[in-house]
């Protein structure tokens, strides 16, 4: 499966099989969350499909944005259709990113207690935040990378 999600209003997170016969992705895929699933003016700024395929994880926000981010990071299992909240606040949209297993998040999360912003690693099965050492944000405009 390839997962794909569209920023447009409404934005959503959709999934194709990699055998699906050539054509677009609404007429080969199915839409497996709708942001307006979360609330009437909530969008979708990240998602990433397990590599076994049974899950998808994403981000929503709040529109127009609030600062400290008060997004969340969420899963949806892809045979029930069924999501929960892995991880509040999600930090700032576009600058969350999966490691290869999709087992973790890097997001730029705002450090508990303070105002400053910090790089973070969330363990999507715990839901735990990890705080990574000052210094170690890659950030090349609205991206981070492993």
């Amino acid at each position: 499966m390839l997962c794909y999600s569209l920023q447009e209003n409404p934005s959503m997170v959709g999934v194709i099989p990699t055998s699906a016969a050539p054509g677009s992705a609404a007429a080969r895929g199915r839409t497996v969350v709708r942001a307006a699933q979360f609330g009437p003016s909530v969008w979708i700024s990240f998602a990433a499909i397990t590599p076994d395929g049974h899950a998808v994880y994403f981000a929503t926000y709040p529109e127009p944005p609030t600062a400290p981010w008060v997004g969340q990071v969420r899963v949806v299992d892809l045979a029930t259709g069924k999501s929960r909240v892995v991880h509040t606040p999600a930090g700032q949209p576009g600058l969350i990113t999966d490691d290869p297993s999709v087992r973790h998040l890097l997001l730029q999360i705002q450090a508990q207690g303070t105002n400053s912003l910090r790089l973070a690693s969330l363990d999507l099965a715990t839901g735990y935040i990890t705080y990574l050492p000052s210094g170690w944000l890659a950030s090349m405009g609205d991206v981070i990378t492993w």
